[in-house]
């Protein structure tokens, strides 16, 4: 591929904000994950719920974790401030005889937005480790029980994106998060493993209820200014789509990449797929940097 093409095709596949604010969910293909088993860690929010509906109706065999303090019905409990929890998980799955096909973490938390003086250390500390610290202890925990050509695709959140005034904890630890998906990528190339992030785009959810129910006017206000930015709200639909597809035996080989369920055109499977393979860094984080301005 000459430059001169690589540059076409990477400027008409990343659309800009005049073209594509909010994706429609039928112009995706719907995978077909049949004989495929996929752990979705993070099941008791109502985005993992969407997400485990939609690899259902992809014909997936769908193993699910929730927290250890929930009621709610799921194969494990895991809490993933608790590292011997994470441990105990691939003990079970070995139990089980398990080997999975793919894994979704879209387990996830945001401090309570305040000001510096005013935030809580032990909260900043509990954002990083869900966010960042689990996921090297989750994928170094699940690797033994991944199938060749098996996909983990990482939930990167908004506030990879750029920072996010009064949650330095939650918009640190998922730009962190998504370096540290590209690095161990490297790694696990070896072993014919894939792992992604998902920027899944601005979802209404329980966090994003929480974080706008600050008390103060001033910070309410600015969080109102991030969530959900100038482009409104997401389909939760078409992002769990996003997530099938990334699944599906069309990535395989494609790995380390970050990818927009709001800024990438995914009507085209192939052609998203040529893109991110077409550069080591075409895909990065930093392409979606300036993407709201």
């Amino acid at each position: 591929m000459t430059f001169r093409a690589h540059t076409k095709l990477m400027s008409n596949h990343i659309l800009g904000p005049e073209k594509y604010q909010s994706p429609p969910i039928q112009k995706i293909r719907s995978s077909d994950l049949i004989n495929k088993t996929i752990l979705v860690i993070g099941a008791n929010s109502g985005f993992g719920a969407v997400i485990i509906n939609e690899l259902r109706n992809s014909n997936a065999t769908v193993l699910t974790t929730v927290n250890s303090d929930t009621k709610l019905q799921s194969d494990f409990k895991l809490n993933l401030l608790d590292r011997d929890e994470i441990a105990h998980l691939g003990q079970s799955i070995f139990a089980k005889g398990l080997k999975l096909d793919g894994v979704v973490n879209c387990a996830g938390i945001a401090e309570k937005p305040k000001k510096l003086l005013d935030s809580s250390e032990i909260e900043f500390e509990e954002v990083v480790v869900v966010n960042f610290t689990s996921v090297y202890y989750l994928i170094k925990t699940l690797q033994p029980y991944l199938n060749m050509n098996s996909m983990f695709v990482q939930l990167a959140g908004g506030g990879a994106s750029g920072p996010m005034k009064y949650l330095p904890a939650y918009s640190a630890s998922k730009a962190g998060v998504v370096r540290l998906i590209e690095t161990i990528a490297q790694e696990l190339k070896e072993s014919h493993i894939n792992i992604n992030c998902l920027g899944p785009g601005s979802l209404m959810s329980d966090m994003t209820n929480s974080l706008l129910s600050t008390s103060d006017p001033e910070i309410q206000e600015t969080i109102k200014s991030l969530i959900p930015g100038n482009f409104g709200y997401i389909d939760p639909k078409h992002t769990a789509k996003c997530v099938s597809a990334m699944l599906s035996e069309s990535f395989v080989k494609t790995s380390g990449k970050f990818f927009s369920a709001q800024w990438d055109d995914w009507s085209d499977i192939n052609r998203l797929i040529l893109a991110a393979n077409c550069s080591p860094s075409s895909y990065s984080l930093r392409r979606v940097l300036c993407m709201e301005e």
